[in-house]
């Protein structure tokens, strides 16, 4: 409520145009009557494309190792109430004899993390789940895993998701709306309800015993982020933007394809 009223009284004192990184954050904020509607865009995040070489020789490498090596699964997550990691240890220790060679990396850091910690250790997986704390630069460890998992209870829009993608990894997270308009459950990962430790499992599951599915929905996307959150597609939106706000029509891209 505190946070409404500051909202407000900036609005009405500044009247800025907000920018949301996704369209149900547009829609979060205009519903609860922040901001005028007419005030208001979603721009999603871009990120980086790793090349193709280097994509292409982190699967060469996971094909090499062979069908008999460990699966990683990773996450980037800040240990804070949103995320949801106690649903993705619960997930994870139920794999059981599933997946005995399976492996979590957990990346991140903040203050629920030593109680995440303890719940690894009463569900029995401690020596299977690496906690590396704060990285700097993600994209080496991309580039080893085989699936990025992703529990939250809420959401803007999943930048860690992005990432994973442009290296081709599936997703595994739960569907609420921010993750809904990165990845389609599906076409480039799956998505399951929040809070439900036995449906993200059985996903989990699904991705650990079928490599080739693995590879099909990390093709499809990295061609959703090449194709809609590539840092070339927000320079036109952002660019698109600035053109419809001065009422500059000579300054409009050309429209793109891809959903808010």
């Amino acid at each position: 409520a505190c946070a409404g009223r500051v909202a407000r009284w900036v609005d009405r004192r500044l009247q800025p145009h907000h920018l949301a990184v996704s369209a149900p954050i547009a829609d979060l904020l205009i519903g609860r009557g922040w901001f005028p509607a007419a005030r208001v865009s979603a721009l999603p995040n871009g990120v980086a494309l790793p090349s193709e070489e280097a994509v292409a020789e982190a699967e060469r490498r996971r094909r090499a190792a062979g069908a008999s090596r460990e699966v990683r699964v990773g996450s980037i997550m800040e240990f804070r109430t949103q995320k949801d990691h106690a649903t993705l240890l619960r997930a994870f220790a139920a794999l059981g004899r599933a997946a005995p060679r399976a492996r979590l990396i957990l990346v991140g850091d903040g203050p629920r993390r030593t109680r995440i910690e303890e719940l690894a250790r009463q569900l029995g997986i401690r020596e299977r789940v690496e906690f590396t704390g704060t990285v700097a630069d993600p994209q080496p460890l991309l580039a080893t895993w085989d699936i990025l998992a992703h529990a939250a209870e809420f959401e803007g829009q999943g930048l860690a998701l992005l990432e994973a993608m442009a290296w081709r990894l599936p997703v595994v997270a739960t569907g609420v709306a921010g993750v809904r308009s990165t990845a389609t459950h599906g076409r480039e990962g799956l998505l399951v309800a929040p809070r439900d430790p036995a449906a993200f499992a059985r996903a989990l599951r699904q991705l650990v015993r079928d490599a080739d599915l693995r590879q099909q929905l990390g093709r499809r996307g990295r061609r959703r982020v090449a194709d809609c959150f590539s840092l070339q597609t927000w320079g036109t939106r952002m660019l698109r933007l600035y053109a419809t706000l001065t009422a500059d029509p000579a300054a409009m891209p050309s429209e793109d394809r891809c959903p808010s």
